[in-house]
């Protein structure tokens, strides 16, 4: 299949499925690539823009070749199409019967427009599968993807000042190699029915790749990978973006192209031993910074506010995870600060409100007005950060 001129992208447009060209997916709503699956579409993205971030289509020059293949994977071991898949256990799990939480025989056959996807998304976002076989290069890191209405703004929004390595949009950890298409089971991806794949081959590398450098990762602040964890909330997630954040620097693509308020896609893969595969794929707008002072500074004042405790340093820890998750909840709708804070304390004051003091009920009413006038809390400076 030659990616560059065969119509192979997945798309619904007017309510029919159809398969469109790297040209022709170009001109349609970001939102017409549909494949199924999330880490697919995401996948396809990725690819649209290496192509036009990169040297690769030059350098395939006139020599047409199997897409990330290579034929010395036929040297190595012939595996199911099935564990092309991210979320399928490796084959020392099948081999020990110890796919208990990660089940394997999902998928048996898959048309070739979905093998190619599927082995393209296997080989940048895959973890490690034994000696030799190494994990993808954009394995559990956090990418961050700018998005807009139609694919070709979409592409041309996360392109960056400078051309780009090829290996940061089409690295190879492992060799591949995918059997013909000679099978009638149809594909269990899109259901087609036309001839599919059953198996491929795989062989290691000799030697681990060399890291690789992708405009679309963010860091943390000692410089190393930003990574996510099934632990992390979509605040975590969102600050990985954030211009001023107390936890990462933002991608190069997000520091040189993106705008407050811009659509931002994060997507990311974990996995914990093959007992737990995780990819995390999140929508949200871009903010300047996430406020995690204000968020602590309220949830503390919380619990005073709830007359628990006259010291902020004691406080019930549960009090402050509610407030902290409502403050959260009604910042990530776009609600102002004041506003979201005002609304937290209304709905947290217990409901035997009335049964305290006239004067507590006001000096706790008198406290959120003054927040939400002048954004100021027992006297300090909390939107500020």
């Amino acid at each position: 299949m030659n990616i560059l001129t065969d119509a192979w992208i997945p798309v619904v447009v007017g309510g029919k499925r159809s398969h469109c060209s790297v040209s022709e997916v170009q001109s349609l709503s970001e939102l017409s690539i549909s494949t199924g699956r999330s880490d697919f579409d995401f996948a396809i993205k990725l690819l649209l823009i290496g192509l036009k971030n990169t040297d690769y289509v030059e350098s395939l020059g006139d020599n047409p070749t199997r897409f990330l293949q290579r034929v010395s994977a036929k040297e190595g071991k012939l595996f199911p199409i099935g564990t092309l898949l991210l979320e399928s256990p490796g084959a020392n799990a099948i081999k020990h019967n110890t796919d208990f939480f990660v089940k394997r025989g999902g998928c048996a056959a898959m048309c070739t427009e979905c093998a190619h996807i599927a082995l393209y998304t296997q080989s940048q976002f895959a973890g490690a599968a034994g000696q030799g076989y190494y994990p993808a290069r954009l394995f559990h890191n956090a990418i961050y993807l700018i998005i807009k209405d139609t694919v070709e703004k979409t592409v041309n929004a996360n392109l960056t000042k400078e051309k780009q390595a090829i290996n940061a949009y089409f690295s190879e950890a492992c060799q591949y190699w995918l059997d013909d298409a000679n099978s009638d089971i149809p594909c269990g991806i899109c259901g087609s029915e036309k001839p599919t794949i059953t198996h491929f081959y795989k062989k290691g590398l000799a030697e681990r790749p060399d890291p690789v450098e992708n405009p679309h990762l963010a860091q943390t602040i000692s410089g190393r990978k930003y990574a996510i964890t099934p632990t992390q909330t979509l605040i975590d997630i969102m600050d990985g973006a954030a211009f001023d954040s107390a936890v990462a620097i933002p991608p190069v693509s997000i520091t040189e192209n993106a705008k407050i308020g811009d659509d931002i896609l994060c997507f990311s893969t974990f996995y914990d031993k093959a007992s737990l595969k995780l990819v995390v794929h999140e929508r949200f707008k871009l903010r300047e910074a996430f406020p995690r002072k204000m968020l602590m500074q309220l949830s503390k004042a919380t619990w005073q506010l709830k007359g628990r405790s006259n010291k902020p340093t004691e406080y019930d820890a549960g009090c402050v995870v509610d407030a902290r998750k409502n403050m959260a909840a009604r910042l990530l709708s776009g609600m102002d600060e004041g506003e979201a804070a005002f609304d937290v304390y209304q709905e947290m004051i217990p409901e035997n409100t009335l049964s305290l003091s006239k004067q507590r009920r006001d000096a706790i009413s008198s406290v959120m007005a003054n927040y939400y006038a002048t954004g100021e809390f027992f006297g300090k400076r909390t939107r500020s950060f």
